[in-house]
């Protein structure tokens, strides 16, 4: 049986109102001093962050791994007013596996797809929700759009990463790196089959199951507040019509709703 895939990338801009600073202390639950605008953000008392880390390539200078220094001196870089900050990864994690499991999945992919192409990656683990699925362990991973040298940024950014064709390549690695785990482990579902994860969508595999929307931040916050939306009612009834289909889809269609409500997040 398929588990849980979620793997979502977007981008941290000064274009709507977003810093990094305040994104990575967000993120790692800590307190950053953001220079550019003159503020400390605060998000030491925030719980449920299992843990974080800063991962640098082997010719990257020392300043590179201290969080407070590496956001700070990425936003001085910038000068543009709409600049592309950084570059952010939202994984799903299995929760049948350990939290050491879980970082080491996180760290397989930062060095395989991040490390490798030279950029710093800023990265957090983050339990459930109290009030959501149990099951929603998940990671943000904050990349450097400008790759690091021995001297510091580079001048110009890697355009490459922004294709399509790797997005598709770090989804496709995303559930590599789980199902090599699953068998490593010899993780097994209840019919006594190795665990594994499907990163392509449902036609592409040939299931006659409708994929659920994303609800988005605002749709998100109103659902978990015990207020239903447009969004999650239509949600619901994908997952009822995916039922109904007579294939094994209702429990995963609400598992996905559970976990975009986990997943979102506002800053």
């Amino acid at each position: 049986m398929s588990n849980y895939y979620h793997l979502s990338v977007n981008v941290i801009s000064r274009s709507s109102g977003r810093s990094a600073v305040a994104c990575s202390a967000y993120r790692s639950g800590q307190l950053l001093r953001d220079e550019r605008y003159g503020m400390t953000h605060d998000y030491s008392p925030r719980k449920g962050i299992s843990d974080c880390g800063v991962v640098t390539p082997a010719n990257a200078p020392d300043w590179t791994q201290d969080r407070e220094t590496l956001w700070n001196t990425l936003e001085s870089y910038e000068r543009r007013k709409d600049a592309q900050l950084a570059r952010e990864f939202i994984v799903g994690l299995p929760h049948q596996l350990t939290p050491e499991q879980r970082k080491e999945l996180v760290e397989a992919f930062i060095e395989k797809e991040l490390i490798s192409k030279g950029v710093v990656a800023d990265w957090a683990i983050h339990a459930p929700n109290r009030k959501g699925d149990e099951r929603n362990f998940h990671a943000h991973i904050m990349a450097t759009m400008r790759t690091v040298g021995a001297e510091g940024f580079e001048e110009k950014k890697d355009r490459s990463l922004n294709s399509r064709d790797q997005l598709k390549n770090w989804r496709t690695s995303w559930a590599g790196i789980q199902n090599e785990m699953f068998e490593r482990l010899d993780l097994r579902d209840s019919d006594g089959k190795i665990l594994t994860v499907e990163h392509r969508s449902f036609e592409a595999i040939g299931l006659d199951q409708e994929p659920t929307v994303h609800l988005g931040v605002h749709a998100t916050a109103m659902e978990r507040k015990g207020i239903q939306t447009e969004l999650g009612d239509l949600n619901r009834e994908i997952a009822i019509r995916n039922r109904d289909r007579g294939i094994r889809s209702y429990s995963n269609a609400k598992h996905q709703l559970d976990n975009d409500l986990s997943l979102d997040n506002s800053l």
